[in-house]
């Protein structure tokens, strides 16, 4: 009596009570019948763990993973308004109470650790900002009371002894990645938000099929003292959930060239204020051959004057039709010369 009052409460109960009396090995066992369907693919899973084999295994960088809270001191140091970050009221750490805005920070702080034992620090971090001003998931449904956004951000930063122009070497390196991953990137100059944390010279936009996707850009040197870095540092944030909204191209292939290349060299010095993108816009105009334009060198100081920037650039020329002459690319290499000489007042360096 005791199991209809105790034990058998639901159906199920109940047939498990007659199968008990009938005898288990009576009843013949078969696997039910359904379709097995894989699950959907996690896109943003897909392009992070991509991107962290892109940026570890073929250029170098460490990862590293950060709590996702920040001290007030730091807050302090990158020149931001506490009031603008949440706030926890019970912070696993009493000295970090407030959530990040941004993840960059924090890699800073890596970044000056490890300068004090190697001489080249590469590094990234894949995590979450949390944004107090725009509203995420809802809370419970139908209450209106949103979570914080928390957008998944790739934070990098790359310093160097002997390096003095680290935004090349790391826009170099995420413009590859953007790449392979089938992304169309590019950098456009734009006025810089935070002008404590970077330098106002040294800041670009990242682009993806016209659409901002993130920054890069170089540590303010008021910044870079309050950090502690001996180095010029550049840094970048790509918000990862805006990136992977946009489309990718499908991986492909292009043929070898069936004619040889020729490749030329060319320096000159310019204003400091024009940015690289014009400049090689200019050079490319010159002609179709052009195949491939690239920074190799850049040099600020004395020798060049106050307010002065020396360029030096490695420009392919291809046909896919003949093999070029020396005269032909002489011809076009005068048309690049006078295009950087009528545009920016460029004076060419033999």
């Amino acid at each position: 009596s005791w199991r209809a009052i105790k034990d058998v409460t639901i159906a199920e109960d109940l047939v498990e009570e007659i199968a008990r009396l009938y005898g288990y090995d009576n009843i013949i066992s078969s696997l039910p019948s359904m379709s097995i369907k894989p699950p959907a693919k996690n896109k943003q899973v897909n392009l992070e763990r991509k991107m962290r084999d892109l940026l570890a295994f073929e250029h170098g960088f460490s990862e590293t993973y950060n709590y996702s809270f920040m001290s007030p001191e730091l807050i302090d140091r990158i020149g931001e308004d506490k009031n603008k970050y949440i706030e926890l009221n019970n912070p696993i750490a009493k000295d970090r109470p407030f959530l990040r805005r941004q993840i960059v920070p924090n890699m800073l702080v890596n970044l000056e650790m490890n300068l004090h034992r190697f001489e080249k620090v590469k590094l990234f971090e894949i995590g979450r900002i949390y944004l107090l001003e725009n509203g995420g998931e809802q809370i419970e449904f139908g209450s209106g009371n949103k979570l914080p956004k928390q957008d998944s951000v790739l934070g990098m930063v790359y310093a160097e002894k002997g390096v003095f122009v680290p935004f090349y070497e790391l826009s170099e390196n995420i413009l590859y990645v953007l790449n392979r991953l089938g992304y169309n990137a590019k950098m456009k100059t734009a006025e810089i938000k935070n002008k404590k944390l970077i330098h106002a010279g040294r800041y670009a936009e990242i682009h993806v099929d016209g659409k901002y996707i993130g920054y890069i850009g170089e540590l303010h040197p008021m910044a870079q003292e309050a950090f502690g870095i001996p180095y010029r540092v550049a840094l970048l944030e790509i918000k990862l959930s805006l990136l992977c909204a946009l489309a990718a191209r499908e991986a492909g292939y292009k043929p070898l060239a069936n004619f040889p290349s020729i490749a030329r060299d060319i320096a000159f010095t310019v204003d400091k204020s024009i940015p690289h993108e014009r400049i090689v816009e200019a050079i490319r105009q010159a002609d179709n051959l052009i195949d491939s334009v690239e920074l190799f060198d850049m040099y600020e100081g004395k020798q060049v004057g106050e307010g002065k920037k020396s360029l030096a650039y490695h420009i392919v020329y291809q046909s896919d039709e003949r093999t070029l002459e020396t005269k032909d690319v002489d011809i076009i290499q005068k048309r690049v010369l006078e295009n950087l000489e009528n545009k920016f007042q460029a004076e060419i360096r033999q």
